[in-house]
């Protein structure tokens, strides 16, 4: 299926969509389609929403949206085929078209606003407080996802401790100690907060993110397992997990069985990330435990001893010796593991540019550069955008070896959408700059405007005309390619070049 069709289903069942015949079609389709894949969320969102203002209002208010939809659509193609003959093939696009971009706009903004009318009269002047609500029968969990904890459905905010914002796979939770686990399907994620006291647990090759009820951030590494007790304490059960607390509340953290034998004496600890500070944590029963301080101060407590780590700072606990040790790289090549989960917030996201910057100031002058250099390849086109920053600021001109590495990168992977950003650097000043930026859009145009790739490193002379020919090729082409993504500022207006 293409990604139109998928969507149309999307917006045909937002609930419902993978119990479909070609269900599973869907599912193997968002799993490996980002663009598909935030779509899901995002109509799951907006549903979830009009549901909070009552069930049988949304059913009433997206019946009425659908007979408008379809009056439209009538229309639409009675008048067109009384203007002109048409094919059965242009005439099921036209459906296609109102399907898709009416279904999912109009009957969101049309059944919004009229559950919203039947649920408030305008000549109900007074607020509906708690003691008048009715309490409504327990609502049943979508049958698509696979719960298996329905005396817990649905769980209430008040009950909520954490939520999944991100997965690269399917997630599973359970809401009690006893209770068998459920997997979270990755679309349905915004649907599910995790309970007090219950139990996030990721597989092999899935990593997954959350956000407490204080706002302080999770991160699992792949087989890894934490107890959220509430929005401001985790437990580490095994693996490898990242924190960072919110701006207002610590986050503590322990380890699984936290009482005191002589068996597990080592293991009898704790640690408080102050407000902001990040955290890296490890632990499992056959290795050392690790802990390291990524920004901010960190407190670790053992055996009622306490330690404050400052950034960049390692505590290891092994066969009962403690290791302290500060190594800002090692933080660097320790938070890589947690790269695919920065790429789904999108190309806007700041802590994503702060690893590209970062990773991009140790090449060279460490004996990682070579790990560094893959990382920023691994990340692919989100990587490129702040690569070209990097390439276009003022900051970099003293950084010769740093900016002719981070062009090759951006030649290497740049998306369509940089082109005009390739065309601007072919007036740089450095010779391999302009040389690698032509190389970029051969790979992304196939032209070349007339001369070698080599003449770009020659006398301006040579490939001045060039760079004319190529503004001009870019007022005559720019309507023909795809624009930035909306949370992407610019480098420059490509209109300008």
């Amino acid at each position: 299926m293409r990604c139109e069709s998928i969507q149309q289903r999307i917006c045909e069942s937002p609930d419902h969509f993978s119990a479909d015949p070609d269900g599973d079609i869907v599912l193997q389709h968002l799993a490996e389609c980002q663009t598909c894949r935030a779509f899901a969320q995002q109509v799951r969102s907006v549903h979830l929403d009009l549901l909070k203002l009552g069930s049988e209002n949304l059913d009433r208010s997206l019946s009425i949206a659908d007979r408008v939809l379809f009056e439209i659509s009538q229309r639409d193609v009675t008048k067109s085929a009384s203007s002109f003959p048409r094919s059965n093939q242009s005439l099921d696009s036209a459906r296609f078209k109102w399907n898709t971009v009416l279904s999912c706009a109009a009957s969101a903004l049309i059944g919004f606003v009229l559950a919203v009318l039947w649920l408030r009269p305008l000549n109900d002047p007074e607020p509906i407080v708690a003691e008048q609500q009715v309490e409504s029968p327990a609502e049943e969990p979508p049958s698509d996802v696979g719960l298996e904890f329905a005396n817990e459905w649905p769980i209430t905010e008040s009950d909520t401790a954490a939520h999944l914002i991100h997965a690269t796979g399917k997630v599973s939770i359970r809401a009690k100690e006893n209770e068998p686990w459920s997997e979270i399907e990755m679309v349905s994620l915004p649907t599910f907060g995790c309970p007090t006291s219950g139990s996030v647990r990721t597989e092999e090759g899935v990593l997954c993110e959350l956000e407490t009820t204080t706002g302080s951030r999770v991160r699992l590494n792949e087989s890894s397992e934490i107890k959220v007790h509430s929005g401001d304490e985790v437990e580490l059960v095994r693996g490898q997990v990242w924190f960072r607390a919110s701006t207002d509340t610590p986050l503590k953290v322990k380890t699984a069985g936290g009482e005191t034998t002589p068996e597990k004496d080592d293991l009898n600890w704790r640690l408080m990330c102050h407000s902001n500070a990040e955290s890296l944590a490890s632990c499992a029963p056959d290795q050392s435990l690790q802990v390291a301080a990524a920004l901010g101060s960190v407190d670790v407590c053992l055996n009622g001893v306490d330690r404050t780590l400052l950034p960049g700072t390692f505590f290891t606990l092994a066969d009962g010796e403690v290791n302290v040790r500060e190594s800002s790289q090692d933080i660097l090549s320790e938070e890589r593991w947690m790269q695919p989960l920065l790429t789904l917030a999108g190309h806007g996201n700041p802590e994503l540019t702060k690893r590209v910057d970062a990773l991009l100031a140790q090449i060279g002058r460490t004996k990682l550069s070579s790990m560094f250099e893959r990382d920023l390849r691994n990340l692919g086109e989100f990587a490129a955008l702040p690569l070209m920053r990097f390439v276009s600021s003022d900051e970099s001109v003293n950084e010769s070896a740093q900016r002719q590495l981070a062009i090759r990168i951006i030649a290497d992977t740049a998306p369509i959408w940089m082109v005009p950003d390739l065309i601007q650097t072919l007036d740089d000043d450095d010779g391999i700059v302009r040389m690698e930026s032509a190389r970029g859009l051969l790979r992304l145009t196939e032209e070349t405007m007339g001369i070698p790739i080599e003449d770009w490193n020659r006398e301006r002379d040579v490939w001045e005309p060039a760079f004319i020919r190529w503004k001009e090729w870019w007022r005559e082409n720019r309507s023909t390619f795809p624009v930035a993504p909306t949370v992407v500022v610019p480098q420059q207006n490509p209109t300008t070049l």
